[in-house]
């Protein structure tokens, strides 16, 4: 049926209709334009379907094959609508974790944009962004993406105010990414709270970090502080087992010394006999000063490791401060916190304490024991010079 005037209708199959308002006779079927009312009851009950902008007004169409070419004529129309009045760019998001966001240029039944893929990272302290150009095909409300770089395909339903999407994931499952209307001002919103995620979880790292590096500081500072007062009390042990090869040194010497007298005492003998033997065993008397000799030089060896293990207390106080210096100030950085080793002020003044001790008397005694030896050897030389000088002159 075509519209053959205002209000009426022509028969089926009647081509071409008679003139209605400004429409031209040789047209196949009427102009329509601002309003189409379809009839879909046998009643005058009217306006069931309306659609704006289309050619002439017309205000009734009853029943029959016009109602079915009105209907055929606003499925085409729709169709030829699609795309046309589909947003340009869309958003879809999930806060706190990542936001997509899709721009294309549609016409007809394809299209072409890109899209941008920001996300927080599993340690949310990074945000990354990508954008993949994709061609898309849109089909009534089914659509399809295909990535330009052949990355994945994506498929799903649009209409003007949603875009549901099936989002193929990493572990090969399929999730559903709703998009909806937004704009680059909404989409930079999203990704900067991404980003003040990022930065907040960087700055929780950094501050952890920090007290993980202050606590390590305080445990290290305190273990060396504990291992120098060990090490002190160590090397008054030491310096006390120094004490027994110095006296055995000494007491050889003695003997060196009492074995060369006791030559001084043969020789005198041999002169008073006047028996021939006299420079020989004065000259045996020189031989063991010799030895007394050889045994002073042992002596100066332990002498010097006695010397040696002095300067080792007295450099293990200047440690034992400085370590304690270093652990009180890491310790009032971060002053809740209690190492597993935690030293003792008043153990560390008995420490300090016993070192000057050691050191004023071992001092002492390393000056006394280095004179005895030099004494004793001298004596063992100048009695054994004095009898070669008087049995062998």
């Amino acid at each position: 049926m075509v519209l053959e005037g205002d209000g009426h209708v022509a028969e089926e199959r009647h081509r071409p209709a008679d003139p209605v308002g400004d429409v031209a006779a040789d047209r196949e079927g009427p102009g329509v334009a601002r309003r189409v009312c379809i009839a879909l009851g046998v009643d005058e009950d009217r306006a069931v379907l309306r659609h704006a902008q289309l050619d002439d007004p017309v205000d009734d169409l009853q029943r029959g094959g016009a109602r079915r070419w009105l209907l055929r004529l606003a499925v085409e129309y729709g169709r030829s609508l699609q795309g046309t009045s589909l947003p340009g760019s869309w958003i879809a998001s999930q806060p706190g974790s990542w936001v997509d966001y899709l721009v294309w240029t549609v016409s007809g039944h394809s299209a072409q944009g890109n899209l941008t893929l920001s996300q927080l990272d599993s340690s949310q302290t990074q945000v990354t962004s990508s954008t993949e150009p994709f061609t898309a095909t849109i089909s009534g409300t089914s659509l399809t993406i295909d990535i330009s770089s052949g990355a994945s395909s994506y498929t799903g339903t649009v209409t003007p105010v949603t875009m549901q999407l099936q989002v193929p994931s990493s572990d090969g499952s399929i999730q559903q990414a709703t998009f909806v209307p937004g704009t680059l001002d909404t989409y930079n919103s999203d990704v900067h709270a991404l980003q003040a995620i990022a930065s907040g979880t960087q700055q929780q790292n950094q501050q952890q970090q920090t007290i993980q590096n202050e606590q390590s500081s305080i445990n290290q500072s305190a273990q060396a502080v504990v291992s120098d007062i060990a090490s002190i009390a160590s090397g008054a042990s030491t310096l006390q087992g120094d004490e027994s090869p110095l006296q055995q040194d000494l007491s050889g010497l003695q003997s060196d010394l009492n074995t060369v007298q006791s030559d001084a005492n043969t020789v005198h003998n041999d002169m008073a006999s006047n028996n021939g033997s006299a420079c020989g065993d004065a000259e045996s008397a020189q031989g063991d000063a010799q030895s007394a000799q050889g045994d002073y030089q042992s002596f100066q060896g332990d002498e010097q490791s006695f010397s040696t293990d002095v300067s080792s207390q007295q450099a293990g106080s200047g440690t034992l401060q400085s370590d304690w210096s270093a652990y009180r100030n890491a310790q009032a950085v971060l002053p809740g916190y209690v190492p597993s080793s935690v030293p003792r002020a008043s153990q560390v003044q008995a420490a300090l304490q016993q070192v000057s001790s050691s050191v004023l008397q071992f001092t002492a005694y390393e000056s006394q024991v280095a004179s005895s030896g030099q004494t004793l050897v001298n004596q063992a030389n100048q009695v054994a010079n004095t009898l070669v000088n008087q049995a062998c002159g």
